[in-house]
C-alpha cells in the first residue's frame, strides 16, 4: 500500500519533459507526488504500481496534448477513466487537466476543470505558470467548496472502501441512479438480487461512492440486514439526537418516523437481506431511498426488484486482460470459461495472476479446474459456486502463516468489518493469557509487521480496509469467509473457532448500561459465533456464555426478537453440550421460553417452562426452590393470557414452596405474595370481584411486611412492593393512602439512590399525580420539605434492622445525609428530634 500523496502525474511518454519538470516544480514547493518515471522500481509492473498509486492520490493531473488522447496511449486513457469513476461529476476535482497542447477534447470531458494557462509553453515555464493557478485563492476555494458537495453526507455510517475492481455494471448502475432518483416524494425502494459472489453489494456500495453524496442525500445509513436491522435503525435515531431510549425497537421506530419528516430524501441500504419478513415492516416512508441486497429472488409486494447476473464473456475477458495486464485474449477466454463469468471468482484470479506473471492463463485454468473436480467429503462443499472455493483456496495457500491465520480468525467473526483494536487486545501480552498465538500474535503486537500481514491479504483482494491509525477495520466477503472456514477443515487448521470465541466472550461485558456502547460493537461478532462458533468442547461452553450474555444485552435493549433468535441457538448448543437432563440447559431452556412469554408466543412459552419445570421435578424434587421459580413463571405464561384460574393453583404452589422450611429463606417469599397478589388485582379489574380485591391488599401488604423483614426497608424491592400498594390503593379511590405508600417508595429510592437517578424522576411525577387526586396539592410547593425527612424516617429504620442482626445484615450504599450536613439537620427539625443521628457515615 502506498502512501497517500497530493498528486498523481498522468501523461504520455511525449510529454515527458513537462511532465518532469511540473512534478519538480510541485515537489519542490512542498508537494507530494506519484510520478512513475521515477517511482517504479526496477522490473516493477505498470500496471500494479498505478493500482495502489492511483486511490493512494488526492488529485490526478492529467498533461494534456494531442498525443495525451490518442487511441495508442493505453496507459493514460486508463488512468483517465479509473479517475473519472472515482469522481464521475467532477465535483471534487479529482481529475484535473493541465494543458500543454492545444486540443480537440471529447463532449464527455466538458465538465471537467481545466488549466488552459500552459497551453503552448516550454515545460519550465508551463510548470511556474501551474503553481501560480493552484496557489490562487478562487480556485482553491472552489476546490474546496465542490469537494464539500461531492462528499458523504454529514451524517453517514458507511465505511466500505472504494474498489476499483467496478467492471461489467456500468448500466445496472444507471439503472438504479434511474429508479432511486425519480422526482416522487413517496419512498422507492430498489432490491437488487443474485446468487452469492455476483457482486450484489459491490453494486450498493459502489452507488454510494459515486452516487450517494450531499449533492444528492440529506443522510446516508448502511444497515446489516442479515443480523436484523433494529439495531442499526436504532444506531441512527442515536447519532440524529433522538431521545435515548433503552428498548432499540422503540429507538428503530422514532428512527423511522424521523427520516419520514425530512424534506432532504435520505439513503437507506439494507445489506444481505435473508428475505422479505425481516426487513418489510422496518422501511422508512416519506421521501428515502433504499437499497436492498439479497439472495432472495421473490420480491413481490414488498419491492421492485433487478436481477443481477454474472458478467457475460467479454466483460469477464476484458477484466482479466485488464487486471493482469496481459493480452493473451484466447487464455482469459478458456480461464472465464472455468471461471463460470462469475465476479467474485475472476476477481480471485485476476489478483493471483497480477503478481505471478510467468503462470498462463491456460495454466491456472488448469489448475482451477482440478480443484473443481477434487473429491471432497459430505459436509465440505459450500453454498457457493465451486470456482470461488479453488480461486480462493489457491489464493490463500499462498500466503505467509500469519497472514493465513489471521484471515482463519476473521472468517468466525462479523463480514461487515473486523476491528484491528479488538485484535490486538486478543494479542496483547500484558494481560494473564493471550488468546492469539504466535506468529500471528507476534505480528500483531509489531506495528512495523501489521502493515505487511494486512497488504499480502488486500493484495490477493482477500479482504479490505477501512480506517486509518488505531481506528482500522478489516472487512471480508461473506462467501470469502465462508470459503476460508471450508477450507480450515478440508487442510485441518482447526481452533480458529475457538479463540475466536474466546476473544469474544471474554470481551463481552456484565450487561449494565455502562457497558451498553462496549456491547452493542460486540454483538456482530456474538450473531456471526451464535451461527459459525464451536458446538462441543470447552470452546462450546465459551460461546453458551457469550451468547447467553448477547441475548440479556439486547433483551435489556428491548430487542426481543434478537434475544429470542441468540436463544434458540443457545438452546441447541445447551442440549449438545449437558444433554436436556441437566440445570445448565434447563437455565437456558427457562430463559428461551421467558423471552417467548416476551414476545407473546405463549404455546412456545407455556411447553418450554412444562418441559423445564419436568426435568427440575426429577433432579431436584418437587418442593425446590428451583422448581418454584419455573412454577412461577408457567404462571406468569397463564396470567398473561388472562387464564387467572389455571394461574391461581401455580402462583399459589410456588408461595408455598418458598415458605416451606427446607427452603430457610432461599426463595424470595415476598415475590411469592407480590405475584399471587398481583393477579388478584387484575382478576378483580376483570371480574369486580370484591373477595378477589381483598385478597389482592392482604397479599400485597405481606409482599411488604416479608420485604421488609428480609431486606430492610432501604432495599429496592421494599420501594416496588410499596409503589404496586400505592397504585392498588389509587384504583380503588384512597389517594391519600396511596399518597402515603408512593412518598416512602420515593424517599426509599431517593436514600439509595439521590436525587439525580433517571428513575426518581418517574417516581417522582407519580407521586406528584397522587397529591393532585388527593386534593393534596399544595404539597408541590414544599416538595422536598415532605420527602427529605420521609428518607431520614427510612434511614432511622434501616439502622434499627441492621442493629439486631450485625453480623448478617449491612445498611447498603453509604447515607442520604453523609455529606449533607443541613439537609440532615433540616429533616431533624421536621421531625422534631433533637438527639444525634447514628447513621453510617455520618459525623454526629
Amino acid at each position: 500500500m502506498l502512501d497517500k500523496r497530493n498528486y498523481f502525474i498522468s501523461f504520455n511518454s511525449a510529454d515527458l519533459d513537462h511532465a518532469t519538470a511540473i512534478n519538480k516544480a510541485l515537489r519542490a514547493a512542498g508537494k507530494t507526488t506519484h510520478f512513475h518515471a521515477t517511482d517504479i522500481e526496477h522490473a516493477q509492473s505498470i500496471m500494479g504500481w498505478m493500482r495502489n498509486a492511483l486511490p493512494a492520490a488526492e488529485q490526478v493531473i492529467g498533461i494534456c496534448s494531442p498525443d495525451y488522447f490518442k487511441e495508442e496511449a493505453e496507459y493514460s486513457e486508463l488512468e483517465r477513466l479509473v479517475t473519472q469513476w472515482g469522481d464521475p461529476l467532477g465535483w471534487q476535482k479529482k481529475l484535473l487537466y493541465v494543458e500543454v497542447q492545444p486540443c480537440d477534447y471529447n463532449p464527455f470531458d466538458d465538465h471537467l476543470k481545466r488549466i488552459t494557462e500552459t497551453s503552448g509553453m516550454l515545460p519550465d515555464a508551463a510548470a511556474e505558470k501551474l503553481l501560480e493557478v493552484l496557489d490562487q485563492a478562487e480556485f482553491i476555494q472552489q476546490e474546496k467548496k465542490q469537494a464539500i458537495a461531492a462528499s458523504l453526507p454529514e451524517i453517514h455510517n458507511f465505511r466500505r472502501p472504494r474498489t476499483l475492481d467496478f467492471t461489467g455494471r456500468d448500466q445496472a448502475l444507471a439503472d438504479l441512479h434511474k429508479t432511486l432518483s425519480q422526482g416522487t416524494k413517496a419512498a422507492i425502494t430498489q432490491v437488487v438480487a443474485g446468487m452469492g459472489g455476483v457482486g450484489k453489494t459491490t453494486l450498493a456500495t459502489g452507488y454510494v461512492h459515486r452516487f450517494g453524496t450531499r449533492a444528492h442525500y440529506g443522510g446516508l445509513w448502511w444497515i446489516n440486514a442479515e443480523a436484523g436491522p433494529t439495531a442499526d435503525l436504532a444506531a441512527l435515531a442515536t447519532r440524529v439526537g433522538l431521545p435515548e431510549k433503552q428498548d432499540v425497537t422503540e429507538l428503530a421506530t422514532d428512527a423511522l418516523l424521523w427520516l419520514d419528516g425530512q424534506t432532504d430524501p435520505w439513503l437507506l441500504i439494507y445489506d444481505n437481506a435473508v428475505n422479505p419478513d425481516q426487513v418489510q415492516n422496518w422501511l422508512p416512508q416519506g421521501d428515502t431511498r433504499v437499497i436492498i441486497t439479497s439472495r432472495w429472488d421473490d420480491w413481490t409486494d414488498v419491492a421492485s426488484s433487478t436481477a443481477l447476473e454474472v458478467w457475460d464473456r467479454d466483460t469477464t475477458i476484458d477484466y482479466l486482460l485488464a487486471q493482469t495486464d496481459r493480452s493473451d485474449r484466447d487464455g482469459a477466454a478458456g480461464l472465464a470459461e472455468v471461471l463460470g463469468d462469475l465476479p467474485l471468482a475472476a476477481n480471485q484470479a485476476a489478483a493471483f495472476l497480477r503478481d505471478n506473471k510467468p503462470m498462463t492463463f491456460k495454466d491456472y485454468a488448469a489448475e482451477i479446474q482440478d480443484r473443481i473436480d477434487e473429491e471432497r467429503p459430505d459436509g465440505k462443499k459450500g453454498v457457493y459456486e465451486e470456482t470461488v472455493y479453488a480461486t480462493l483456496a489457491k489464493s490463500i495457500e499462498t500466503l505467509p502463516q500469519e497472514t493465513q491465520d489471521l484471515l482463519s480468525l476473521i472468517s468466525w467473526l462479523s463480514p461487515d468489518g473486523v476491528e484491528l483494536e479488538l485484535l490486538q487486545w486478543g494479542a496483547s501480552k500484558e494481560r494473564s493469557r493471550e488468546f492469539i498465538p504466535d506468529p500471528l500474535g507476534d505480528a500483531l503486537r509489531d506495528k512495523y509487521k501489521i502493515g505487511p500481514l494486512v497488504a499480502a491479504a488486500e493484495r490477493l483482494s482477500l479482504l479490505r480496509t477501512s480506517g486509518e491509525g488505531q481506528d482500522i477495520t478489516l472487512i471480508t466477503h461473506r462467501i470469502t469467509q465462508t470459503v476460508l472456514r471450508r477450507w480450515q477443515e478440508i487442510e485441518g487448521r482447526a481452533g480458529w473457532d475457538a479463540r475466536a470465541t474466546d476473544l469474544v466472550n471474554a470481551t463481552f461485558p456484565f450487561v449494565e448500561p455502562a457497558t451498553w456502547e462496549l456491547a452493542e460493537s460486540l454483538m456482530p461478532h456474538a450473531m456471526a459465533l451464535a451461527q459459525y462458533g464451536p458446538r462441543a468442547g470447552e470452546p462450546a461452553k465459551w460461546l453458551d456464555r457469550l451468547l447467553n450474555q448477547a441475548a440479556i444485552f439486547r433483551q435489556a435493549r428491548g430487542d426481543t426478537d434478537a434475544a429470542i433468535t441468540l436463544l434458540e441457538e443457545d438452546e441447541k448448543l445447551a442440549k449438545a453440550i449437558y444433554g436436556e437432563r441437566h440445570e445448565s440447559y434447563t437455565t437456558t431452556l427457562s430463559n428461551l421460553s421467558g423471552r417467548y412469554s416476551d414476545a407473546g408466543r405463549y404455546d412456545e412459552a407455556e411447553a418450554g417452562f412444562l418441559q423445564v419445570l419436568e426435568i427440575e421435578e426429577d433432579l431436584f424434587g418437587k418442593d425446590a426452590a428451583t422448581v418454584a421459580i419455573t412454577v412461577n413463571n408457567l404462571a406468569e405464561v397463564y396470567w398473561k393470557q388472562k387464564d387467572f384460574a389455571r394461574a391461581e393453583p401455580l402462583f399459589q404452589r410456588a408461595l408455598a414452596i418458598g415458605q416451606s422450611a427446607e427452603n430457610d429463606g432461599t426463595y424470595n417469599v415476598a415475590g411469592g405474595f407480590g405475584a399471587l397478589g398481583a393477579l388478584y388485582d387484575d382478576w378483580a379489574e376483570e371480574t369486580g370481584s370484591e373477595d378477589h380485591r381483598a385478597r389482592a391488599q392482604g397479599l400485597k401488604e405481606q409482599a411488604i411486611s416479608s420485604a421488609r423483614a428480609a431486606l430492610g426497608e432501604r432495599h429496592p424491592d421494599v420501594s416496588i412492593y410499596l409503589h404496586n400498594l400505592a397504585l392498588f390503593f389509587y384504583r380503588i379511590g384512597d389517594s391519600e393512602k396511596a399518597a402515603s405508600l408512593e412518598l416512602r417508595s420515593l424517599a426509599i429510592l431517593i436514600s439509595l439512590w439521590g436525587t439525580d437517578h433517571p428513575e426518581i424522576n418517574e417516581n417522582l411525577s407519580v407521586l406528584l399525580h397522587i397529591w393532585d387526586r388527593a386534593g393534596q396539592g399544595d404539597r408541590k410547593d414544599n416538595l422536598w420539605g415532605h420527602v427529605i425527612p420521609e428518607v431520614l424516617v427510612v434511614e432511622m429504620e434501616m439502622t434499627k434492622w441492621v442493629n439486631e442482626d450485625l453480623d448478617n445484615r449491612h445498611f447498603g450504599p453509604k447515607s442520604f445525609f453523609a455529606d449533607k450536613p443541613n439537609e440532615l439537620e433540616f429533616a431533624k427539625n421536621a421531625l422534631g428530634i433533637e438527639a444525634d443521628i447514628d447513621l453510617p457515615g455520618v459525623e454526629s
